[in-house]
C-alpha cells in the first residue's frame, strides 16, 4: 500500500495538521500528498502550493468537503467535529450564525484581516471570496477518536505563528493533547497556503520525510 500524506485542517480553517500513517520500510521514498482545507474553505485555497509539490515529484490530491458550493449537499447532512473555544481567537464577533440555513458565515468585511493580516494587497482583495459558508453542524459534532486507529497515526503539527482564527495557544492545547512526532512553525497568520506557498511547500515535505528535521 502507498504510504499517504494527508494534511487536514484543524479547529477551524488553517491550523495544520500532516497526518502519516506508518509506511512499511520499502514504502516509496515521497508518499503521495492529499490536502484537505478547513473551514470555510474550498480545494481551490491550495492552488498556489500544489503546483510545487508536483514539481518536486509528489503526486497530489485536493478534496473538496461537502456542504460548500463547489461539493453540494444539504448542510444538515453534513458532520464533523470542529473546536468551539478559543479565547484568543479574533474570528468570534464576526461569525454570523443562520440556523434557518444551517450554516456559520465569516462577515465579509473582516476575512482579510482575519484570513490574511499578513498579506500582500493583492491577496487580501482576494481572500473575501475565496472563504465560503461552513455547515452548522460540523462545529458541534464531536469525532470519536480510538488508540488502535488516529492514536498509530504518525502526526506532524505546522503551527501558524500570526493566526487570528485558531490562536497559537490553541494550537499548543491541541498539540498538547495529541502528541505529534514533529512541530514546524511556520511564521504567518491563518492561511500559509496563500500566504507564503514555497514555505508551506517546504514545511509539508519536511513532514513527509520522516529523515528530515525542522529547522525553524
Amino acid at each position: 500500500m502507498k504510504n499517504l500524506v494527508s494534511i487536514a485542517s484543524l479547529v477551524s480553517v488553517a491550523s495544520l495538521s500532516l497526518l502519516l500513517p506508518a509506511g512499511s520500510a520499502t514504502a516509496p521514498p515521497k508518499p503521495e500528498i492529499v490536502l484537505v482545507h478547513g473551514a470555510w474553505e474550498e480545494a481551490n485555497i491550495w492552488q498556489a502550493v500544489t503546483p510545487l509539490l508536483k514539481k518536486d515529484g509528489y503526486r497530489v490530491v485536493t478534496v473538496t468537503l461537502p456542504g460548500r458550493p463547489s461539493s453540494p449537499l444539504s448542510p444538515d447532512k453534513v458532520s464533523l467535529d470542529l473546536g468551539n473555544s478559543d479565547q484568543d481567537s479574533k474570528i468570534g464577533p464576526h461569525l454570523q450564525i443562520l440556523k434557518d440555513k444551517g450554516i456559520v458565515t465569516v462577515e465579509k468585511s473582516a476575512r482579510a484581516d482575519l484570513f490574511g493580516l499578513d498579506g500582500n494587497d493583492q491577496l487580501r482583495a482576494e481572500i473575501p471570496n475565496l472563504i465560503v459558508d461552513e455547515p452548522l453542524a460540523p462545529l458541534a459534532t464531536p469525532v470519536h477518536l480510538t488508540a488502535d486507529r488516529f492514536g498509530t497515526v504518525d502526526k506532524v503539527y505546522i503551527h501558524t505563528a500570526k493566526d487570528q482564527v485558531v490562536s497559537p495557544s490553541l494550537q499548543a492545547i491541541m498539540v498538547a493533547a495529541t502528541p505529534v512526532r514533529k512541530e514546524i512553525t511556520i511564521d504567518t497568520g491563518h492561511t500559509p497556503f496563500l500566504i507564503d506557498p514555497r514555505g508551506m511547500a517546504r514545511d509539508i515535505e519536511m513532514a513527509a520525510n520522516p529523515q528530515k528535521t525542522a529547522s525553524h
